[in-house]
């Protein structure tokens, strides 16, 4: 048995569980890859207004670019 089968128990959406207990959440995928804009938009709806996401930044700018920003960053890290 891991963690989340301890904090999850039953089948209820686990954004929405988890922001009842929680009032932030630091969200690593954004290292990765960048999310849809449209599921971004989805966890605002699914969380109260009071609730915070703190976003890991893009691989993209901390080990590719080395922080180097041009005229072409932005692009690089638009949402699709």
């Amino acid at each position: 048995m891991n963690w989340m089968d301890i904090f999850y128990l039953d089948e209820q959406p686990k954004l929405e569980f988890y922001s009842k207990v929680f009032n932030t959440v630091e969200v690593d995928s954004t290292f990765y890859e960048l999310p849809i804009k449209r599921v971004v938009e989805s966890w605002g709806w699914r969380t109260s207004q009071n609730f915070s996401f703190s976003f890991k930044i893009s691989r993209t700018l901390t080990h590719r670019r080395k922080f180097k920003v041009d005229s072409n960053f932005q692009e690089e890290l638009k949402f699709s």
